[in-house]
């Protein structure tokens, strides 16, 4: 057991926007964030972030969704969420101090977007290939949930791999936690993390180094619903959402509600921008050999 102080916890919040399943056609493109964010002494900055939030009056630890803050929808009372924020100069200045947080602290954003086409064609199969596979049904769901696998497991190993190489490359021992936010302990999420730690599971060399480095470095991985939100998972839900936006060609509608401001800080601090051309290029070699077994059955 390795012992550390405060100040060498790293933490990593993942939340999701879109569906993750490629049977599932309500989003073409599915986005997983990673928000990491270094722990101090007494002084942990995800308190200035709950700072932030109270300033506003939102109160996270609710059944949290970032639309509900900058998008009209009305409820079957009629009523607008209760957490929506009407002046848009207030939801602008809202966004610019998360932006600003994001800027300030020791804060690093991971993401990976997943256009389903796309990445089907990258491994070779389509989803009409996996609906008329002679497999179990626990295969064909094992495959259709291949976005979140893919996703998760590349943030656990790039997480992992700073965590070693730490902000100024050099070693280090700083270890990580990983905080999920999800309903119920999804069993196929479990998999994947398990299968992210196991070296011998990948072909490619680098990517057996980074999973060993998820052995070494994460120390642990909890879950947390909505209702128990850390501030953490809620700047990933809000980080999502304006990525939801970009990918869906919707910034104009929010220019006034601070969205466009906060994108640009989220490229600035973080290696979004070239997600697309990473995964066509690694999507085999950080799927498993059993994954990509199964898959040359379909």
């Amino acid at each position: 057991t390795k012992i550390m102080n405060e100040s060498s916890r790293r933490y990593l919040y993942i939340d999701e926007t879109g569906t993750p399943y490629l049977n599932d056609s309500r989003s073409n493109f599915f986005i997983l964030i990673g928000v990491s964010i270094s722990g101090f002494s007494n002084a942990h900055s995800i308190y200035y972030l709950d700072d932030i939030f109270r300033k506003y009056g939102i109160d996270y630890r609710q059944h949290f969704h970032a639309v509900d803050l900058f998008q009209k929808i009305q409820g079957k009372d009629g009523n607008y969420h209760s957490m929506y924020i009407q002046e848009s100069a207030k939801a602008r200045s809202f966004n610019i101090e998360i932006a600003n947080f994001i800027n300030t602290f020791p804060v690093y954003i991971q993401a990976a977007v997943i256009k389903k086409r796309s990445f089907m064609h990258s491994l070779g199969f389509s989803k009409s290939m996996v609906k008329n596979a002679k497999i179990s049904q626990y295969d064909k769901n094992e495959i259709n949930f291949m976005p979140y696998t893919y996703s998760v497991t590349k943030l656990a190993h790039e997480f992992a791999t700073h965590n070693k190489k730490g902000d100024d490359g050099r070693a280090h021992e700083r270890l990580g936690s990983i905080i999920l936010e999800s309903r119920f302990e999804d069993p196929m999420i479990l998999d994947a993390l398990r299968s992210a730690e196991n070296p011998d599971n990948y072909s490619d060399g680098k990517v057996s180094q980074k999973a060993l480095n998820v052995k070494e470095n994460i120390a642990s991985i909890q879950f947390a619903n909505k209702y128990s939100c850390y501030p953490g998972l809620a700047l990933a839900d809000i980080i999502g959402f304006s990525l939801h936006q970009r990918y869906a060609n919707k910034v104009k509608k929010f220019k006034s509600r601070g969205i466009p401001e906060l994108l640009k800080v989220i490229d600035k601090n973080s290696s979004i921008a070239t997600n697309q051309s990473n995964i066509m290029r690694d999507a085999k070699k950080r799927t498993t050999k059993e994954m990509l077994n199964k898959i040359s059955k379909i």
